[in-house]
């Protein structure tokens, strides 16, 4: 199943890429909507079988980090290459190698780690948490 929806996340996300660039939306947005859309659909498919959401898993690797980089892929080969359907064709498969590559090996980004209470008698920094007491 999580082959399937790879390939569902690169397909969803080059086709809101394109339709965004054929409005005439900025490249950025483009980028942003693709994400959108190839996020959205496999969010949908997992609310409407009832599941929790593929994208809120713990263990989820490259998602929507996969569909960015093909995005932005996508976008960068139609700048110096307008109109080939090469460029299609290599975005989704960047989806699809980084999403299967972060499902074979466990790849992601790097997980937020907050920094542990300050030791006793010295002053808390600002921006730390506050300690228990």
């Amino acid at each position: 199943l999580l082959v399937a929806d790879a390939f569902g996340l690169a397909l969803f996300t080059m086709v809101g890429v394109e339709q965004s660039l054929a409005c005439g939306v900025a490249g950025t947005i483009a980028i942003f909507l693709g994400v959108v859309t190839g996020v959205g659909g496999g969010l949908m498919r997992d609310v409407l079988s009832g599941e929790i959401p593929l994208v809120f898993r713990r263990g989820i690797y490259l998602y929507a980090t996969a569909a960015f980089c093909g995005a932005g892929l996508f976008l960068l080969l139609n700048h110096f290459f307008p109109g080939q359907p090469q460029n299609r064709l290599l975005a989704i498969g960047a989806i699809l190698i980084l999403r299967l590559a972060g499902i074979r090996w466990k790849l992601g980004l790097p997980l937020f780690q907050p920094r542990s209470a300050a030791p006793t008698g010295r002053k808390p920094n600002v921006f730390s948490p506050p300690a228990n007491s």
